[in-house]
């Protein structure tokens, strides 16, 4: 069955970071977050995906190919 929500503990172990990390982050206001009733934190699987996807680090190939694309593109 999939969760559509994760728990503080879940978050932190899906997102491999300590959970003083996330509670940073979520107070920072870095990583979305729900608060059902004011006091428990919930987190959408799909919000901690888009977080980590916007984190990623481009390979070397991947950084040539967007160099020459701009290239062309200025021609």
């Amino acid at each position: 069955m999939h969760k559509a929500y994760m728990s503080f503990k879940e978050a932190a172990a899906f997102l491999m970071i300590s959970k003083s990390t996330l509670y940073k982050k979520t107070s920072l206001r870095e990583i979305p977050f729900c608060k059902p009733g004011g006091k428990l934190i919930l987190f959408q699987k799909t919000d901690l995906e888009q977080y980590l996807s916007k984190n990623r680090i481009a390979t070397k190939t991947e950084i040539e190919n967007s160099y020459l694309t701009t290239l062309n593109q200025a021609k």
